[in-house]
């Protein structure tokens, strides 16, 4: 390498270092939150002291010392805790309140199980008239009319058995148009808890709107059961998830949520609690993972919110140094596919998949609950991982000047076209292969990996376009488990369209991206065609349904959009006589 080359490599490994730190840092420098130095203690905060890889789905709950050091963790930031159960180990949550001077606002769960259902109140009833100086209010039931575990009548007669035997006020909790909807459920109560989550609304409120909403559906309320109190049993933003509309979870809008609710909570004297306490990483099963992220304080109960500067990613520098060694593994796969390659603008291409693969996972395992939830991640980031090696190792053989394709002809199945290969450059009972045969035969068998697993890659993004279109609710946007296959083929074309490649549109085909050149029978022009129009609808479908106010659903789009283009190249160079 000449003084040029190395002068170039040298510029190269600046640039790219310094792309990667800025992809990472940029969107992670430390945000003020006005406000939020003066927002403690708070009234009081949603008490589960789930940790991760606990859960009631599985029935493995925090032992006793776990809940009182999670009430240590808490005496002094707030007054109060809101418990939703009052069994599965909280009966030592009354005793360890007391000794750290925080109240409780405990609970019965309350769903389809009635043995259930009466070991709660039973448990309910039990503890509050033995602890009637630290628990100041009791709640019968969460959400079990939005949930329908529950009809009204069943539901009142349990709030009027346990109002008739303690001398607590007695509420049930629900989402406010559930109480709109039930007004005759008022009644039976003390004071109405009604929960405002702007976030999980029908017509999602975006954070800069939530306190006028918040306040005119409280004044709501407040006009349709004059006299009684109101308590704000859930109020919250989450700190990570998919965005729904204009309401976009992160740590600095929660930041920003919370700083502003207790201020106005101040000025309207409005009675709170805040949802809550911990990240639930167990909700991720049912939500999501905007589920597992409610908390004041992230699973491992540390701090989310530092408030002269919130950081989205704190720990975003690991994501830095790992997509740096995940780039320099790319980069030899690279070389090793062709060493005569220029490795300036390999190396940048080759950090930007690195950067791709450690977001994925990254995104993956943020929130886990066990392995069962983040196992299915692994195959998916392997394949995509199998995609950025032939993909770079397609554009040093191009960027070195290799053929960038030869014909070929494609057969309907996968296995019979391998095997003829097999055959054909591996012929069975010969003691010696050359290594020209062996290196045709690497060849082939990379075009066919490289060409299948971008055939899964879109039928992979077919399905989750169509789950999020009819069931999306509680779905994420997998924008970054999409990232290689959609965006790889379009890097590797400019980089090989810059370095000389006459056709830009020639080098995005993905059959002649991986090294074969298809010729044009119909078979491959209906699949291309066929893929290319589902991506596209499906695309316009979920911007559609999302609005386009949605950043996620569009970036979603753009992606699948992205990977429908190397089909669509395909099908236009096949179609052509």
């Amino acid at each position: 390498m000449g003084r040029a080359g190395i002068l170039a490599l040298g510029v190269a490994i600046a640039l790219a270092t310094a792309l990667n730190f800025a992809f990472w840092w940029w969107p992670n420098r430390p945000v003020a939150v006005p406000g939020g130095n003066g927002i403690e203690p708070l009234e009081s905060v949603s008490f589960a002291p789930f940790r991760r890889h606990q859960s009631p789905l599985t029935r493995v709950y925090p032992s006793s010392g776990e809940i009182e050091a999670d009430l240590a963790a808490l005496a002094g930031h707030v007054k109060a805790v809101r418990t939703y159960t009052s069994l599965e180990g909280m009966q030592v949550v009354p005793d360890a309140a007391r000794r750290l001077g925080v109240e409780v606002l405990h609970s019965a769960w309350l769903g389809t199980r009635l043995v259930n259902n009466e070991a709660e109140i039973d448990a309910l009833i039990e503890q509050a008239n033995r602890h009637p100086d630290v628990i100041k209010r009791v709640i019968v039931g969460n959400e079990v009319l939005l949930r329908r575990d529950l009809k009204v009548p069943e539901l009142a007669a349990y709030i009027r058995r346990v109002r008739q035997a303690v001398k607590q006020p007695v509420s049930y909790a629900d989402v406010w148009e559930f109480w709109l909807k039930n007004p005759s459920l008022a009644r039976e109560v003390d004071f109405i808890t009604v929960h405002f989550l702007p976030y999980w609304e029908d017509m999602p409120v975006r954070v800069e709107d939530a306190m006028a909403h918040i306040l005119a559906v409280h004044a709501k309320v407040q006009a349709a059961f004059p006299g009684k109190p109101i308590l704000i049993g859930e109020v919250g933003w989450p700190s990570f998830g998919r965005d729904r509309r204009d309401a976009r979870p992160s740590r600095v809008e929660a930041a920003r949520f919370i700083a502003e609710f207790v201020e106005i909570a101040r000025r309207h004297q409005l009675d709170y609690n805040i949802v809550e306490a911990f990240d639930q990483v167990w909700k991720t099963r049912l939500e999501g993972n905007v589920g597992g992220a409610w908390g004041i304080l992230d699973v491992e109960r540390q701090p989310k919110f530092h408030w002269s500067g919130v950081v989205e990613r704190p720990h975003w520098y690991w994501g830095f140094i790992a997509s740096a060694l995940v780039g320099a593994a790319l980069m030899i796969a690279g070389l090793q596919a062709a060493s005569r390659a220029p490795p300036a603008p390999l190396l940048l291409l080759a950090q930007i998949f690195g950067a791709m693969l450690v977001l994925n996972a990254e995104n993956a395992w943020r929130y886990n609950f066990n392995s069962g939830q983040w196992l299915p991640s692994v195959p998916h980031l392997v394949l995509q991982a199998l995609l950025a090696v032939l993909m770079i190792r397609a554009a040093a053989r191009g960027l070195a000047g290799q053929t960038i394709a030869e014909p070929a002809t494609r057969v309907k199945a996968f296995w019979p076209e391998f095997r003829a290969y097999a055959a054909l450059y591996l012929p069975l009972g010969r003691h010696t292969v050359s290594p020209e045969k062996l290196q045709r035969f690497g060849r082939l068998s990379e075009s066919l990996a490289g060409e299948w697993l971008m055939l899964g890659f879109a039928l992979a993004a077919i399905y989750q376009l169509f789950m999020l279109a009819v069931a999306g609710r509680y779905r994420d946007f997998p924008v970054a488990e999409f990232l290689v296959p959609a965006f790889g083929p379009l890097l590797v074309a400019t980089f090989l369209w810059l370095a000389g490649e006459r056709r830009f549109a020639a080098a995005l085909d993905f059959g002649r991206l991986f090294g074969r050149d298809l010729p044009g029978e119909p078979e491959g022009r209906g699949l291309e065609m066929l893929l290319t129009y589902l991506l596209i609808a499906f695309a316009v479908m979920l911007v559609a349904i999302e609005r386009p106010s949605n950043r996620e659903a569009v970036a979603f789009a753009v992606a699948v959009t992205a990977l429908a283009l190397p089909f669509l190249t395909a099908w236009f160079r096949r179609a052509r006589p």
